[in-house]
């Protein structure tokens, strides 16, 4: 007898390899088209069409809803020290507008606006002694709080934080 292959003699193995071949579905190439469509053309003009009976290729991913970004602001009056904030406004205006308005209601006729941020951070800080202070946006909390300190602090001042806020966007469903 001939060789076996595990259990079986080679003859029969081979035989149920052939067989196991040629009953299994066939697998037919695409070649450079997508999914569910085959090549048509000739030299020079190539192209694909849908295989009949195929499914339909999946579209792409559709969002969702939007960003909406939000604003805030920081007003300052030179001469009284007095300030005003606003945060989580629609607009660069609507944030200004408030923190404006928030700083003239202790009476200062000169404020002006000192920080606009967007979709960040903010922090100030003070000195007790003097008038020295220091802000900083653009990046997380704790990385402008830092900031805001070392600016306050330089000449060494001791500073603490007087404000600190994040505006975050709004995710809008549709």
């Amino acid at each position: 007898m001939g060789k076996q292959i595990g259990n079986l003699p080679s003859g029969l193995a081979v035989l149920l390899l052939a067989c196991a071949t040629f009953a299994s579905p066939a697998v037919v190439a695409e070649g450079r088209c997508p999914p569910g469509q085959f090549p048509v053309g000739g030299p020079g003009m190539l192209g694909c069409a849908p295989i009949n009976g195929a499914a339909p290729a999946q579209s792409a991913p559709q969002p969702t809803g939007k960003w909406i970004d939000t604003w805030g602001a920081i007003a300052v009056s030179d001469a009284s020290g007095d300030s005003g904030v606003s945060s989580g406004k629609l607009s660069r205006s609507d944030a200004v507008s408030e923190a404006l308005q928030n700083c003239t209601a202790g009476g200062s006729a000169d404020c002006k606006a000192q920080v606009t941020y967007k979709n960040q951070c903010v922090a100030v800080a003070k000195s007790s002694i003097a008038t020295q202070e220091g802000v900083a946006y653009t990046g997380p909390q704790e990385t402008v709080q830092a900031e805001a300190l070392a600016r306050c602090s330089r000449g060494g001042r001791h500073c603490q934080i007087k404000y600190v806020d994040c505006t975050k966007p709004i995710f809008q469903r549709f």
